[in-house]
């Protein structure tokens, strides 16, 4: 009885020595990842060409627009049939407004004639790309570079050209049409738009060596007759010269 108690109490005590179990801890929660927002996609910086190719796209635009709506006008010219060496002759060109009647009266002197697109703002140069030691080109101080032309009128471009060279076979005259847009260049100039283009023979002869002679006196007389009288030789023949000139002339 007493080994049974005594084992009674050894399984009692071992069972009140044994450390109850550690109560376990619950599993610390995983903590949701955070939404970090997707960095923006990256955008290549404009390269500076990219604004002057939009303006040249919005001017050439532009430009389509106003060749679509011009309508067809008129442009004459009016050049010597012939020409002298050393002396001046008057080339005009007419430009003439979508609805102008070109006078029939004012048309006398005119050698050339065509149809081009027209504008409220035109431009006419003249040259000589061809022979460009042939002629000396000078414009007339108002009737010159941009002309308004109003629809029912006309624009007047004049210059003075005097034959430098001549002989052989005929010298060629160049007379280019432009419009004039709105826009402008990056110089502050107006933006032109060539248009068309006539090229014009014109034949120049040569003076013969007595009448050149004879033409140089006559154009220089006071300044050769300041060396010429003091000295009183030479006289007789400056007369004899102007006065065979003017005989040729009559």
């Amino acid at each position: 009885m007493q080994a049974t108690q005594g084992e009674t109490m050894r399984d009692t005590s071992a069972l009140d020595s044994a450390s109850p179990p550690a109560p376990v801890a619950a599993a610390a929660p995983v903590p949701a990842p955070s939404a970090v927002a997707a960095p923006p996609p990256t955008q290549a910086a404009p390269s500076p060409d990219a604004g002057a190719d939009l303006d040249e796209q919005r001017e050439q635009s532009d430009y389509d627009q106003i060749v679509k709506r011009a309508k067809n006008g008129k442009i004459t010219y009016s050049v010597p049939d012939s020409m002298t060496v050393g002396t001046p002759e008057s080339v005009s060109v007419d430009t003439f407004g979508a609805n102008a009647s070109p006078d029939s009266a004012n048309q006398s002197g005119v050698t050339g004639t065509g149809t081009l697109k027209v504008i409220p703002s035109m431009m006419v140069e003249l040259s000589a790309p061809d022979n460009p030691e042939a002629f000396k080109i000078q414009a007339d101080a108002v009737k010159t570079g941009n002309q308004f032309l109003p629809d029912s009128g006309t624009a007047e471009w004049v210059w003075t050209v005097t034959p430098l060279s001549g002989g052989g076979d005929p010298k060629k005259l160049k007379i280019d049409a432009y419009m004039v847009l709105n826009a402008k260049l990056p110089n502050g100039q107006p933006m032109t738009s060539f248009l068309k283009s006539f090229t014009v023979p014109v034949p120049v002869k040569v003076q013969p060596r007595l009448q050149t002679v004879g033409s140089f006196f006559a154009s220089n007389w006071t300044t050769l007759l300041g060396y010429i009288v003091p000295s009183g030789a030479g006289v007789g023949f400056l007369l004899w010269l102007l006065s065979r000139r003017k005989s040729k002339q009559a």
